[in-house]
């Protein structure tokens, strides 16, 4: 009964399904369509084939029709009056089914309704049948039968509507955000999806309760229908190459032959043989046969052993229906547990999943955060190390040591040759000093490209999953759940990449990779404070040689060319790390900007739980609603057929005591 949402039938059905259901559309002036004779002739007149006549009140049923979605959540199927469908303009599939049926006839087409389940969006792939919730119909095209479904042809329900604040709100962001509530409306789109096909393309989504309906050659068990996942996995067999069920073409004309309560009595036994489970017709059946042994039976009559007969036979068939009312209700508890369960596990499930690709959320937000103080931190210190070498630099240029100390008078061979060796040894330790810093700093670099590549490659991830959470959504916005193959294929997907995504802000299970840099960064740190060292400690052992050597000239070159190897160095690190700074920059300022998205990802996670809370309180509410209200039609009827019992107890036991 409910149609299915626009966002699935898109994907799989062709574009060019509704052509035909167009070009058959007659228009008919209001006041000239309002009884059903009349209407007839005008849709038929002027086409002489079966599948003329039938694609013309087809295609006007599903462009003048509205769903009565009203109707439907009060859970009222009862027939009406085709004459009042035709002034409201508004009916359940009841109404579409038997305004079709009415209009063939009048066609001289021979046509019958179709009671049944249907597989819809709120069927879950465990799912068994208990009782009827849609109706369609069988027309004979041609001599061949063929199922139409007037109802989901005319358009779908779609459960959430933008308000008008969201509305706004999406002209404002251009689309991006919007506003929705839930409200049930009727969407009008008129195609030819189930406009005569045949009983295999039918029975992916409609079982017919009466198997002589299933058109299926050979036909099913209903354990066999109830485990296809054809619908599951939303295949659906288009080729039309299925055999008539040519068979049984004989029972089915005297069906439709037969008066509605005659109809009625039959199908009910027919229904239950097909499924067991479904017993609320022969319940009808027993009832109505009941009635009318009743309203046959001569109580005026004085043949008192007959009038017994008939008492007993009346309380027979009165016992037999309200055995089958009260397995209704008890095949009604089982279902409504049954669904209860699942709604529970659909629920329970995004909450559990959604948990934990939050909580793995924060932990990268509180790593991005993390690491855009770290960065932001580290580009000071480098900074401070580059202001540090220019002060050294310029302590070290200024110093006068060397300059005041004076020359020996005579040369001290052993001072001589002990601050040359030192000196010597210091040199190969600055060799040593400068392949480590260069090292270090090269280190420093790839860790920040190693950094920027996992932040971009995790942006892009984040993105992604934000865009996948998004699209669950809204399939959630159209009732699709964790039940069904669409959610599951693309959740389950989702989740196998979203921890792995999360895992590429750390390295080596220890952190941010930008933690890494702080070390790095003090070794580098360190090792600048040694290379101050050595060059200082070379320019004190120069002087020393000074105060041990007679006067020198190219003592005095020498020591210049350290400080001035010293400048070099420092002028070539400290552009190395202005270079690293600029790195770390783009570093803080790509966190900055990811630590917004992530925090729009973790909404994203929470709007699908807080979707799915809202749609399990729906579907609980329409599978208590549905209960209640057939369960107060089994007591009712239970209650007539009872109070029959009675009356005909009270008569038997008078006809007794004479």
């Amino acid at each position: 009964m409910r149609f299915l949402p626009l966002i699935i039938l898109l994907i799989w059905v062709p574009l060019t399904s509704s052509s035909q259901v167009n070009d058959c559309y007659k228009r008919v002036p209001y006041f000239r369509s309002l009884d059903p004779v009349k209407l007839s002739c005008r849709l038929t007149k002027g086409l002489e084939t079966d599948s003329e006549k039938v694609c013309a009140i087809h295609s006007w049923i599903a462009h003048k029709i509205r769903y009565d979605v009203g109707k439907f959540y009060s859970f009222d199927y009862s027939h009406v009056p085709v004459k009042k469908i035709l002034r409201r303009r508004r009916a359940v599939c009841v109404g579409y089914a038997d305004l079709f049926t009415e209009l063939c006839r009048n066609a001289g087409l021979r046509v019958s309704n179709v009671s049944g389940y249907s597989r819809n969006v709120f069927t879950d792939v465990n799912d068994r049948f208990y009782l009827s919730d849609h109706e369609w119909n069988a027309v004979m095209v041609n001599g061949e039968w063929r199922l139409v479904d007037p109802t989901w042809d005319a358009g779908y329900i779609s459960d959430y509507r933008c308000t008008f604040l969201g509305f706004l709100l999406k002209i404002v962001t251009f689309g991006r955000h919007e506003i929705v509530k839930y409200k049930p409306h009727f969407v009008r789109r008129p195609w030819d999806m189930y406009y005569l096909r045949d009983g295999s393309f039918f029975s992916t989504d409609h079982i017919a309760s009466d198997s002589i309906w299933l058109l299926l050659n050979p036909s099913e068990r209903i354990e066999e229908l109830e485990n296809d996942s054809s619908w599951y996995f939303r295949r659906w067999d288009f080729s039309d190459t299925m055999l008539p069920d040519t068979a049984r073409d004989f029972a089915r004309l005297n069906l439709i032959s037969m008066s509605p309560e005659d109809r009625e009595i039959a199908e009910g036994f027919s229904m239950y043989r097909f499924n067991r489970k479904n017993t609320l017709p022969i319940g009808n059946s027993y009832r109505l046969m009941a009635q009318r042994q009743f309203d046959r039976t001569d109580f005026q009559s004085s043949d008192t052993v007959k009038l017994i007969k008939q008492c007993n036979s009346v309380m027979t068939l009165s016992d037999s229906s309200a055995l089958f009312y009260n397995s209704c209700l008890y095949y009604l508890q089982q279902q409504r547990e049954e669904l209860t369960v699942n709604n529970l596990f659909k629920k329970n499930n995004v909450k559990r999943e959604n948990t934990l690709t939050i909580a793995s959320s924060r932990k990268a937000l509180r790593n991005i955060i993390a690491g855009r103080q770290i960065a932001r931190s580290e580009k000071n210190r480098l900074n401070s190390i580059v202001n540090q070498n220019v002060s050294r630099n310029r302590s070290l240029q200024r110093s006068r040591k060397f300059a005041v100390t004076k020359s020996a008078d005579s040369t001290r061979v052993s001072d001589s040759l002990m601050a040359v060796e030192n000196i010597n040894l210091l040199t190969d330790s600055l060799n040593l000093i400068n392949a480590t810093i260069s090292n270090r700093i090269q280190l420093f670099a790839a860790l920040e490209d190693t950094a920027i590549s996992r932040i971009n490659k995790y942006s892009f991830a984040s993105a992604k999953n934000r865009g996948t959470t998004m699209m669950l959504s809204g399939m959630r916005l159209n009732f699709e759940d964790d039940m069904d193959y669409f959610i599951r294929i693309v959740k389950d997907t989702f989740l196998t990449h979203k921890f792995a995504d999360d895992s590429l802000l750390i390295y080596n299970d220890s952190g941010f990779v930008i933690r890494y840099m702080s070390r790095e960064r003090k070794n580098l740190s360190r090792d600048m404070n040694n290379l101050y060292r050595c060059h200082k400690a070379i320019s004190g052992q120069y002087a020393k040689l000074k105060r041990a050597c007679v006067r020198n000239r190219d003592l005095d070159r020498q020591y210049k060319s350290n400080l001035e190897i010293y400048s070099k160095e420092l002028s070539g690190y400290n552009k190395e790390i202005t270079s690293l700074q600029k790195d770390l920059h783009k570093i803080s300022a790509a966190c900055r900007k990811q630590k917004k998205f992530t925090r729009k990802e973790i909404r994203e996670y929470k709007k699908e739980i807080s979707i799915e809370n809202y749609n399990f309180s729906v579907r609980r509410g329409y599978i208590n609603g549905r209960y209640k209200s057939v369960r107060r039609h089994c007591i009712s009827q239970r209650s007539l057929v009872l109070q029959l019992k009675k009356k005909m107890l009270k008569i038997s036991m008078k006809l007794k005591k004479q």
